[in-house]
């Protein structure tokens, strides 16, 4: 089954350069900018295809370079603006060691005019790993299952890193290849656990002066699920509040970003966020660095969330990424 992947990049605030916003993810991963051109190598409008790499057409300008993966991003107190996009996984597992996987692309915290972002990656298939899965969840929380979703959200799971960050687990396909900006998993992406999503990587430390490029390819790692598959809006009624239930390395400085489903494919929302405290819908903002500008989500907004996600973002210091999971998120009122 093909996969959508819905991206959640939030975009570079410097100097010359423009603000993209945070990519949706349920794009298909060709046709997009930095994905892939089309077979007859054309892009989606006000694209280029030059080298097989979909970019923007000449005298275009551009919010710096773009990460890889799939759509939204999560906390951290990096320097950098943007908000990655994430990607969506593959089609359903039969008790394997994996259910999908697309990347996906986030970007770093509030911070001194960093540019991140990235293009949106591709899911992944299913799979047929020995880890048995015993997940249930009520009807306002998500749990998950050989990274599928299963409750509210009925998606699959994935991971998004920037072009000069590290993700060594999860991997791609039956060779174990890693997953990065340049090589998205098109096919099965092999979680480690059954009932959860974790990635272990590492983030880089931003040089002591960090430019637009710098932040372009390090705004940091990902992990996050879609609400659906195909993806779509999570309907049902209102919710009022998020809790994303981690555990593993850092549980610190984390950024949670979501995506609604109708939404341009650079705009998404994103607020800082600690595990296992509730965060109202009306703290994330499009611009969450400077809240004095950007657009709050609104309580009505709920319904329409067709993705979610927890960043780790690029700092001055080198962040390990040590086993982080996902095991657990909430809607309530």
């Amino acid at each position: 089954m093909k996969r959508y992947v819905p991206s959640l990049i939030a975009s570079a605030m410097v100097a010359m350069v423009v603000f993209l916003g945070c990519k949706p993810a349920d794009r298909d991963a060709r046709g997009y900018l930095d994905a892939q051109c089309f077979p007859d190598n054309t892009c989606n409008a006000g694209l280029s295809c030059q080298s097989s790499v979909c970019v923007r057409g000449a005298g275009s300008s551009s919010g710096g370079a773009s990460g890889s993966g799939g759509t939204n991003a999560s906390g951290g107190q990096s320097t950098s603006n943007d908000t990655g996009g994430s990607g969506s996984g593959g089609d359903t597992s039969s008790g394997g060691n994996q259910g999908n996987g697309g990347s996906t692309d986030s970007g770093g915290s509030p911070g001194n005019g960093g540019s991140n972002g990235g293009s949106s990656g591709s899911g992944g298939t299913s799979s047929t790993g020995t880890n048995a899965c015993s997940a249930t969840s009520a009807s306002n929380a998500v749990a998950f299952c050989n990274g599928l979703a299963l409750g509210a959200m009925t998606g699959y799971g994935w991971v998004a890193l920037g072009a000069g960050d590290f993700i060594t687990d999860p991997t791609c396909d039956t060779g174990k290849a890693a997953i990065t900006k340049a090589a998205s998993c098109l096919t099965t992406t092999n979680w480690n656990k059954a009932n959860v999503l974790c990635m272990t990587g590492k983030v880089p430390a931003l040089p002591p002066t960090p430019l637009a490029a710098d932040y372009a390819s390090n705004w940091g790692v990902q992990i996050g699920v879609n609400a659906k598959d195909p993806n779509a809006g999570m309907g049902g009624s209102a919710w009022k509040n998020i809790t994303f239930s981690l555990d593993g390395s850092p549980l610190t400085s984390l950024r949670a970003v979501i995506h609604k489903s109708g939404d341009a494919a650079e705009t998404s929302y994103c607020a800082a966020m600690t595990p296992g405290t509730a965060l109202p819908i009306t703290k994330f903002n499009s611009t969450c660095w400077d809240e004095t500008g950007g657009k709050f989500l609104t309580e009505s907004d709920g319904p329409s969330i067709d993705q979610v996600g927890v960043q780790v973002s690029s700092t001055a210091t080198e962040i390990p990424v040590a086993n982080l999971c996902l095991t657990k998120i909430e809607f309530g009122n």
